[in-house]
């Protein structure tokens, strides 16, 4: 049986706030466009109000093809995305890894999606929050490379990555969202030579144990140079 004007846009009006709130997290480069979807959606409840089913619908049908175009461009990737991870140490020096449905369950490092006006460094404290509840500091860039159609992950994607180590002093406090299913906090020198880490992960690992020592060993000769007696 088919639907009154009156119930199709009410029907149309409640599936389209329940999209609304699913397509959230995919505004933040599509500012306007997701901007300009809620402002129809406000519309479509307003004429529906008045009693103008057939304008309401029209106006939730505007809104459901601009979040309809949002997700095709999030899926359809056009060009590189920058991208950046967190190598995070605890204060017993050891890597935070989670096991990830997106690395082929393969432990990795968290991460995500630089947004538009955002800074790297801003977009990584704000993903590690979202991804593991961890509060970080101390951030130092340790490698930038590319991921080009890999399948190590699970969509074909085209990434510059920008990796930092981070220091953390919360370990304990950790909330996974559902970017990973489980973690671990794990020794470098084990890590390094794990066969259940994501290569691309283990790539930055390598290039944060190479900087590690080198300033462990800067450390140690400024140390040493302050310690020998002046002539």
């Amino acid at each position: 049986m088919a639907l009154s004007e009156m119930a199709r846009a009410k029907k149309s009006i409640s599936q389209l706030k329940k999209h609304l709130k699913k397509s959230k997290k995919l505004s933040a480069n599509f500012k306007i466009q997701y901007e300009l979807a809620e402002q129809y959606y406000s519309d479509a409840k307003h004429y529906f109000s008045k009693g103008d089913y057939f304008t309401s619908f029209g106006c939730s049908d505007y809104a459901y093809g601009l979040l309809d175009a949002i997700q095709f461009v999030k899926e359809h990737q056009y060009f590189p995305e920058p991208v950046v991870g967190a190598i995070i140490l605890n204060e017993k020096k050891q890597i935070f890894l989670m096991r990830s449905h997106k690395w082929n369950n393969k432990y990795s490092i968290p991460g995500g999606h630089i947004e538009l006006g955002e800074s790297a460094e801003h977009a990584l404290v704000r993903e590690v929050k979202e991804e593991t509840n961890l509060d970080v500091h101390n951030l130092s860039h340790v490698i930038t490379h590319e991921f080009i159609h890999d399948p190590a992950f699970w969509k074909k994607r085209h990434f510059i990555m920008f990796d930092y180590i981070c220091h953390t002093k919360t370990p304990n406090k950790v909330k996974l969202n559902d970017e990973g299913q489980e973690y671990v906090w794990m020794d470098f020198s084990k890590a390094l030579k794990s066969r259940d880490i994501e290569p691309f992960t283990l790539k930055a690992l390598k290039a944060a144990s190479q900087q590690i020592g080198k300033n462990t060993k800067a450390r140690r000769t400024i140390k040493q140079s302050k310690a020998k007696p002046h002539k």
